[in-house]
């Protein structure tokens, strides 16, 4: 079996592959002024480089809306142009074309940051208590379903708050956000990953808790993006397996869910 082989390859600001073999991807703004279907293509093109270079998950497309009275004043998507457009719709349709052009070059997408960033306070990354008044039901939520729609394997849960859902509870710990919401308004049936575990949004808590409450709110897989905390977050999973049966169901359901996915995926090879 493969392991998943993923970088953050938006464009812009946010291309980690550079150099001889890649091309130079514009920000996702500018990107948001091509044709649909070219831009499908075009990521077909880009993913194709990724996909040499064994990388089989993209961490994007971001399909946060940034109102264009907002801008770049929004710290984590607007202040780098990652976001398509200022409107659900331009947002929706480029979306869906880029999930459809990676996939066209045999590898997935990571569509985030559920349920919304273009209208937060300030970054996750690095600050703690940002919140974002995204709503259930909410106008803004277009391009995740479009997403969905378009079977896009993956979707990144955000560490905002989000006060209009549920008040004082990181999306990622959140039961109503990552199963209600994603799961059964939005009808997603793939995997959904966590923002980074390991930012300033969630340092208050401990790397065990915030391991178990998003196992528990209906994650499938954990990133992080320090290694400290994959030991103490793997003690705390087995420990409260053994002891909550409810839990260890959880956890093996998330892993069925992933292998499953690995599997369409072709990373899993046949017997």
């Amino acid at each position: 079996m493969l392991p998943y082989v993923a970088v953050d390859q938006e464009g812009g600001y946010v291309q980690h592959l550079k150099g001889s073999g890649y091309s130079t991807i514009p920000t996702a703004l500018r990107q948001g002024g091509i044709a649909p279907s070219n831009l499908r293509s075009d990521w077909g093109r880009w993913a194709g480089q990724l996909k040499r270079s064994s990388v089989n998950v993209d961490l994007a497309p971001v399909a946060d809306v940034v109102p264009s009275s907002i801008g770049t004043s929004n710290q984590p998507i607007g202040r780098y142009y990652r976001e398509y457009g200022h409107t659900p719709t331009r947002v929706s349709t480029h979306v869906a074309a880029v999930v459809r052009g990676v996939r066209d070059a045999g590898i997935g997408t990571t569509v985030k940051h559920f349920p919304g960033l273009g209208r937060a306070t300030g970054n996750t990354d690095t600050k703690a208590g940002v919140t974002d008044p995204t709503r259930r039901g909410d106008p803004f939520l277009a391009p995740y379903q479009r997403a969905v729609d378009a079977d896009a394997p993956m979707v990144m849960v955000s560490t905002a708050i989000y006060p209009h859902i549920r008040a004082h509870v990181i999306g990622a710990f959140s039961h109503f956000i990552v199963t209600t919401m994603l799961r059964h308004d939005l009808g997603f049936n793939g995997v959904i990953v966590s923002d980074s575990l390991t930012t300033v949004s969630v340092s208050s808590r401990s790397y065990g808790y915030r391991a178990v409450h998003a196992l528990d709110a209906g994650v499938d897989i954990l990133l992080v993006t320090d290694n400290a905390a994959v030991g103490p977050m793997a003690s705390a999973i087995v420990s409260r397996m053994k002891s909550d049966a409810t839990f260890a169901s959880v956890v093996k359901t998330a892993v069925l869910r992933v292998l499953n996915a690995k599997a369409r995926a072709g990373l899993i090879p046949a017997r």
